[in-house]
């Protein structure tokens, strides 16, 4: 394992998960066969809110990756991610609809609710 690798193992250990993807994201640069990184990476991404991404690559580990003791790990961590994915989902209001005023509300504009 690499001095960069294991410093940002470090980083994601002690909570510093942007410094961790900073690094992160190098050593995939250079080796994109480390597929530790990855994993570390995508964990990285689930930290700070990147669902997608760390969805898009924790999918890609758990299908591709060789190392089996790798592979579990990532297939571990997307229940997690998906179980966020759709809670998101489920918060992220309807964009562009209105509440439809009752009849006894008419003429009250302040019944109206914007949404969007």
């Amino acid at each position: 394992m690499s001095e960069l690798v294991e410093i940002a193992i470090l980083a994601y250990r002690n909570c510093r998960y942007r410094d961790a993807i900073e690094l992160l994201l190098q050593v995939c640069d250079s080796d994109p066969k480390d597929w530790l990184s990855r994993l570390y990476l995508g964990m990285s991404y689930e930290k700070t809110g990147r669902i997608m991404d760390a969805h898009r690559l924790l999918k890609r580990i758990a299908s591709e990756c060789p190392d089996l003791h790798v592979r579990d790990k990532a297939e571990n961590a997307l229940p997690l991610v998906e179980a966020e994915m759709r809670r998101r989902f489920e918060k992220q209001p309807l964009t562009g609809q209105t509440k439809k005023p009752n009849s006894s509300s008419v003429h009250n504009n302040d019944d109206i609710v914007w949404v969007g």
